[in-house]
């Protein structure tokens, strides 16, 4: 009798790119300050306004022009109050800016108002963050600021050509607990931002709004484009991109890909998932490498996990981490990499007996005997190659194993014969299964003769083998067990199997027809699907479903003679 048991156990950089695929950017504000000079640009409305249901207004003091023309010490906004998880684009294009030291600003700030005075630094306008360019006669730097107002400040270095017109842009990247912001800039004609700046908030603003101000009567210059941006990744994986389970044999190769989009240029981290616990996989392991392409077709990203060698210690779930120079990041869906193994081999034969217990040959779960055994002539009619079991010797109990992977397959094979007598008294077999089903097949257990039974579960269907025959398929719905033992010849009831059991093997994958067949005939096949037209010599003058050097040296010796009838000429 053999039952399978429980066992109890117990630095900032953001950058968002032109090439590729974009990020999914969203409108939210977008004015080109086309309206005719010498009127007020109070209550003016933006050409895009994708900001709220209602439609939002700019809010300035009346030097403010709707041409674009830069009001006097004061300031013009729009309402704005950033949601955490994205990434805010604000843009301006500053043009003819002349003057002294005072200067023209875009930023973030606290609020609206018309009133003279109220520009970024102080009151109701408080800017955080923001920046500014300053007039065409400064000797000054441009600055920006973390605010609120002037506080956590730096200045531009290098600041732009003062002779040039200009574009500033901010980010607020909201996705962080923490706040972070960057501030960039360019020459009007150039097609690239240069990053001047970058903070980190220890305490995320209180911001309400999204505008320009001026600092003095002293200044003057025209707004040609404003704009407000919501941004969502520019890193995604495709669709069918996640990877994929795989199951491989031991010592072959096993590969994970996931394939994805990105604007910037990415990076990639393969992890492995041990409970709740995840680590980066192991590169320093010669076995494994990670490898990353382009298809500048396709604009598509592949990042594959490559183990080579693979042995049982590989199987887990694995699941990829990108990052692009944008700092999005995804995370692909787990994976499972099974390694089809043989994960327990018990021979029960003399030779494989040490220190009272039947040794695992494979995977090291030996079993505790009771008793002392009687070994006996195995299947294939080998002196003590097979173990007799009785009431009170025997019988054994195995250390607790994997059964089975992630796809919940397995297969048991064993010899037995039944004795005849004892407590089972019928020559039927009955397959049981913890979560309730039962098979029985009667006459299965012929008196005194050796039958070869075979379990196998695919996940969904178990089959059951006498003899290298299928004689049963039924679905089955198999418990949640992560460990189990292995009971040869008795079970937790005390029942026993009176007879010879041999060979007994647990396999974490399903076995086909053809591989059941093999392990009752005992005969290995040569599966190549070329092996009757190539596999035609080997080392010893016979084939040996490999196909080398020495089955080249059959061809050319062939080539070598003529072949023409009824002679050559």
């Amino acid at each position: 009798m053999i039952r399978i048991a429980a066992a109890a156990c117990a630095a900032l950089v953001l950058y968002i790119g032109s090439a590729g695929v974009l990020a999914e950017v969203v409108v939210l504000y977008r004015h080109s300050f086309g309206g005719p000079a010498n009127a007020s640009l109070h209550g003016t409305t933006c050409d895009v306004d994708q900001y709220a249901e209602v439609a939002n207004t700019w809010t300035a003091h009346s030097s403010w022009q709707a041409d674009g023309t830069a009001g006097l010490y004061s300031a013009a906004t729009l309402p704005f109050v950033p949601q955490p998880g994205y990434i805010y684009r604000l843009r301006t294009a500053l043009r003819d800016v002349v003057g002294d030291d005072y200067w023209l600003a875009v930023g973030f700030t606290a609020g609206s108002s018309t009133a003279s005075g109220s520009r970024f630094i102080t009151g109701a306008t408080t800017g955080h963050p923001w920046m500014l360019r300053r007039g065409n006669a400064s000797s000054l730097n441009d600055q920006l600021f973390a605010g609120p107002g002037t506080s956590v400040g730096w200045e531009l270095n290098p600041t732009l050509d003062r002779s040039a017109d200009v574009d500033f842009e901010i980010l607020l990247d909201t996705r962080p607990e923490k706040w972070q912001v960057q501030w960039r800039q360019k020459l009007a004609w150039q097609d690239v931002y240069s990053v001047v700046g970058a903070h980190q908030y220890s305490a995320n603003p209180p911001i309400a709004a999204a505008g320009l101000a001026s600092g003095q009567t002293s200044i003057t210059g025209r707004i040609e484009q404003f704009g407000l941006e919501r941004i969502q990744s520019d890193l995604q994986i495709v669709p069918n991109g996640h990877p994929k389970d795989t199951a491989v044999f031991r010592r072959q190769t096993a590969q994970l890909n996931v394939t994805f989009q990105s604007g910037t240029q990415p990076s990639s981290v393969w992890l492995r998932l041990d409970g709740d616990v995840h680590y980066a996989v192991d590169e320093s392991d010669p076995r494994i490498a990670v490898l990353s392409g382009f298809d500048p077709q396709l604009k598509l990203y592949t990042s594959r996990l490559i183990i080579s060698d693979v042995a049982e210690r590989d199987a887990g779930r694995y699941f990829c981490v990108l990052n692009n120079a944008d700092n999005f990041e995804v995370v692909s869906d787990r994976a499972t990499l099974e390694v089809n193994a043989i994960v327990g081999f018990w021979p029960l034969g003399r030779r494989e007996f040490e220190q009272g217990r039947y040794l695992d040959i494979e995977g090291a779960r030996h079993a505790d005997v009771e008793g002392a055994p009687c070994f006996v002539v195995g299947a294939r009619g080998i002196p003590e190659t097979a173990a007799q079991i009785t009431e009170t010797a025997g019988w054994a109990t195995s250390q607790p194993l994997q059964i089975s992977g992630a796809t919940g397959q397995f297969s048991i094979s064993l010899w037995g014969r039944w004795n005849g007598d004892g407590q089972a008294d019928v020559a039927d077999l009955i397959v049981e299964t913890l979560w309730g089903a039962a098979e029985r097949k009667s006459g299965a257990m012929a008196q005194n003769h050796w039958r070869f039974i075979c379990v196998v579960y695919d996940g969904t269907m178990g089959r059951i083998y006498i003899d290298g025959q299928l004689v049963s398929t039924q679905p089955w719905q198999p418990a949640d067990t992560p460990e189990l033992t292995v009971e040869i010849g008795h079970s937790s009831q005390a029942e026993f199997f009176d007879g010879a059991l041999d060979d007994i093997r647990i396999y974490n994958y399903a076995l086909t027809d053809l591989q059941v067949s093999s392990l009752f005939s005992g005969d290995q096949d040569c599966v190549l699907p070329y092996a009757s037209e190539f596999d035609v010599s080997g080392p010893l003058g016979v084939p040996d479903c490999i196909v080398n050097i020495c089955d080249l040296a059959v061809f050319m010796h062939s080539w070598l003679s003529c072949g023409l009838y009824p002679e050559c000429r």
